[in-house]
């Protein structure tokens, strides 16, 4: 009887949590490389919105920054870029063609995110 109890006491008790997946982790700087690198991809293929020559040197700013908070591993941070990238650049031409406010709303405050988090983060000191 106690093993039985102590077995199904066993499948109660919780179990470890998953790692969170690393664009979790390192945000927002892997977010907002991708939108920096989004917003430059939209700029290339959309008449309508101007390219910021500075995107790309922004990005690889964040992208400095996650790798400082991965600790100092490369490793995930490129592909949690590349997999963001494609949304961030939708996100701008959902803006730009379709004037969509909720894109708007989402790209502002993402923006302003990544503004503050710039703001610490030593990786801009070039930048500023």
């Amino acid at each position: 009887m106690i093993r039985t109890g102590a077995a199904a006491l066993s499948l109660l008790w919780p179990l470890p949590l998953a790692a969170k997946p690393l664009s979790e982790t390192l945000y927002p700087a892997v977010d907002c490389a991708a939108l920096h690198l989004g917003r430059d991809d939209a700029a290339r293929r959309l008449r309508h919105l101007p390219r910021d020559t500075e995107d790309p040197a922004r990005a690889e700013a964040f992208r400095q920054a996650a790798i400082r908070l991965n600790g100092g591993a490369v490793a995930g941070v490129d592909e949690a870029i590349a997999a963001a990238r494609p949304a961030m650049r939708l996100l701008l031409e959902s803006l730009v063609l379709d004037q969509d406010l909720q894109s708007r709303d989402l790209y502002e405050r993402l923006l302003g995110t990544c503004a503050r988090f710039a703001q610490g983060a030593p990786e801009f000191d070039a930048l500023r």
